[in-house]
């Protein structure tokens, strides 16, 4: 494809309300995503002193909230150091990659995402904002931005792609839980560890999470099959939308297998 507009990544700092907001979401007993918190409390262990005895919502996102606050009070000049030191690492390759994911997947950006914010998030996991283009990133590790951003912005650029090849699919299907979602989970790692530009970029091998790796087809993970099948496609000819469709029936075919986790 022709060199066409891109979009840039603007490094900011989240609100205190946004981040009680984020921490929240994945400290919430019974929740879908509570099985973070082992993760989030490993960061915050005074957090998880706090939060003993807080069950509903409210009360939970009070305590998130006044934490938050005094949190990034406290290490006021330690996220300014972030917030930069993510954009050093992050800016000299943006362009090049960018431009590479839109050639690959064979689709351009939206010419209305001038920006897409990364958030520099207290939260030790780096949720992805699909109907806004934006995305935390880690205070704690800014060196981790590349494989961050890269594996958040190919997301956005995939399920662009996916809504032109398959435009029946509803936006909800695109986050958690659903099967499209899924998919797009297990294939992200797979393209930034076998295209030959982006695994240029990575120092470690790009992984899924690690419950999604329990998950066996043919004794194998499903990682392993979906990179046979980019391997595949790589030495072909044939147009992404192709892949795309190959790596959906496959997921069709194995549905019950990778929802079982």
């Amino acid at each position: 494809m022709p060199l066409t507009h891109l979009p840039t990544v603007k490094f900011v700092l989240p609100s205190v309300t946004n981040e009680a907001g984020v921490l929240t979401y994945f400290l919430m007993p019974g929740s879908a995503s509570s099985n973070w918190c082992t993760t989030v409390f490993n960061r915050h262990p005074d957090l998880e002193k706090r939060l003993v005895g807080c069950t509903d919502k409210e009360t939970v996102y009070r305590a998130c909230n006044r934490y938050a606050k005094k949190y990034r009070q406290d290490h006021k000049i330690e996220f300014e150091k972030s917030l930069k030191k993510n954009e050093k690492v992050w800016r000299p390759i943006e362009k090049n990659y960018l431009q590479t994911l839109s050639d690959h997947f064979e689709i351009a950006y939206p010419t209305h995402r001038k920006v897409m914010k990364a958030y520099v998030s207290m939260v030790p996991i780096y949720p992805r904002y699909l109907s806004e283009w934006s995305f935390n990133v880690s205070y704690f590790v800014p060196e981790r931005v590349t494989e961050i951003a890269c594996h958040e912005i190919q997301h956005f650029l995939f399920f662009k792609k996916w809504l032109t090849v398959f435009p029946e699919t509803k936006f909800e299907e695109l986050n958690h839980s659903h099967l499209v979602w899924l998919l797009s989970e297990l294939i992200d790692p797979v393209i930034l560890n076998e295209h030959p530009e982006s695994k240029r970029l990575f120092t470690r091998k790009q992984q899924t999470y690690k419950h999604f790796q329990k998950i066996r087809i043919e004794g194998k993970q499903p990682t392993t099959h979906l990179a046979i099948m980019y391997r595949r496609y790589l030495k072909s000819n044939a147009p992404f939308e192709k892949f795309l469709r190959d790596i959906w029936k496959f997921a069709q075919e194995n549905k019950h297998a990778l929802m079982a986790v």
